[in-house]
This record gives structure tokens, sequence and C-alpha cells, in this order.
């Protein structure tokens, strides 16, 4: 979100929209991007219990990384829509189960640290992604390649990129089972 967030009105300017109207679709994507994680939250919650924190974040991310890469190379205003809201639901995936196996797999003496923790992490890639987006966008080195792809669309492929090393990770670090101690009933 806050990778893309800083390019969105760049981005939206290169589809030959007016300003008026990269204003207007600026914050149009960007409210459509929190109603779907606000309205898919709960569902993705809920599914997790069922049948488990990782395939859930594995979900989560790899739909992000593939709405984040559709979203680069949208066509059609109605097709950014799309994209953003995919990327919304599947980004709904990932907060509340990652919340979730912190607090299954944290002894209840360390919870609130670990959620404290998790909460920093969020806060850290707030902070950083617009300053990556910033960073990427303007970087010298990557001249070469930004010609090819446009640079505004760098900070999304960048996104997407660690969405998908993310997805990765999960599937191989992330234990199957939860609770390493008993549950009290």
């Amino acid at each position: 979100y806050s990778a893309v967030l800083p390019v969105l009105p760049f981005i939206l300017q290169r589809s030959g929209l007016s300003q008026d109207a990269v204003t207007w679709h600026t914050g149009m994507l960007t409210g459509v991007y929190m109603l779907t994680v606000f309205l898919c939250a709960p569902l993705w919650g809920r599914y997790s219990d069922r049948v488990g924190r990782r395939p859930m974040l594995v979900l989560g991310l790899s739909g992000t990384t593939l709405a984040l890469l559709a979203f680069a190379v949208f066509q059609s205003i109605a097709l950014a829509y799309i994209t953003r809201a995919l990327t919304g639901v599947f980004v709904a995936a990932v907060i509340p189960v990652a919340t979730a196996e912190v607090g299954d797999i944290s002894r209840p003496e360390s919870r609130a640290h670990r959620f404290a923790l998790l909460t920093s992490a969020s806060l850290v890639g707030f902070l950083a992604g617009p300053s990556l987006s910033g960073w990427l966008t303007n970087a010298a080195w990557l001249d070469h390649y930004l010609a090819a792809v446009g640079s505004s669309y760098v900070a999304v492929l960048a996104a997407a990129a660690l969405s998908g090393l993310t997805a990765a990770a999960v599937m191989l670090w992330l234990p199957t089972c939860v609770r390493p101690w008993p549950v009290r009933g």
C-alpha cells in the first residue's frame, strides 16, 4: 500500500487522464483498496481458522504478488480498479492471519511483546514503503531498466517482488504446526 500510493498519480498520468481525473481516481483507487481489505479481512481470518495459517499466508502473499503485477500492466482505468481491488482482497488475507499466527505461536507471557513487534514491523513497512518507492523511482542506476517499464512502475514491481519473496519464505520456513504448548480449555 505505502509503496504504491506515492507513485499512483504518476502511473495514472501515464494513462492519459486529465489532472482532475488523476486526483479523483487516485483517491478512489485508494478507497477501493482499503474497502476490500476492510470487507475481506474477517472472512480470510475465519477461513484460516479452518485451513491453517500457513496456506492462507501463502495464498494472500502470492495473490498480492499477481495482483500487483497485473496492476503494473493495466491498460484501462477499469482494469486498474479491478487489480487494486484484488490487491486489497489478497492483502486482507495477510493482515489478520499473520496476527493470528503470532498469537498461535507465542507463549502467553510473551504474546503482548510479539504483537508489539508485529505492529512495529508493520509501521516500519508504512515508513519504508514511500521511501523505497521514491528511491526506486529516481534511482539513476536503474535508468536503463526504467526506460523499458517507466520509473513509476518500478515501485509496483518491487512491491510485487517483495511479496513474492515473502510468500516463498513463508512456504520454506513457517512451520505447519501451531501452538507448541498445550492449549487450556
